[in-house]
């Protein structure tokens, strides 16, 4: 998912604490920070999210927020 600058962490800690639950929801917490996102994805798939890109210049974390997979799947969407 595309979260606001700053608040990857944030939000990968939110969809930890969804536990069990969170398989119902993709993992996916109630958050304001949350830009775009997709389903979950099941290994060697892929997906496309399309969305309207922010208006602020930035650098818009990407992460994974399946637990345990922030810490190496994330990257940075730049609007320039």
């Amino acid at each position: 998912m595309v979260v606001n600058p700053g608040k990857a962490d944030e939000v990968a800690a939110k969809a930890a604490e969804l536990g069990a639950k969170g398989f119902e929801v993709g993992f996916i917490p109630q958050s304001t920070d949350i830009l775009a996102s997709t389903k979950l994805i099941d290994a060697n798939k892929e997906s496309t999210v399309e969305f309207v890109a922010p208006k602020t210049p930035g650098d818009y974390p990407y992460v994974c927020t399946f637990p345990g997979h922030h810490i190496l799947m994330r990257g940075i969407f730049k609007v320039r």
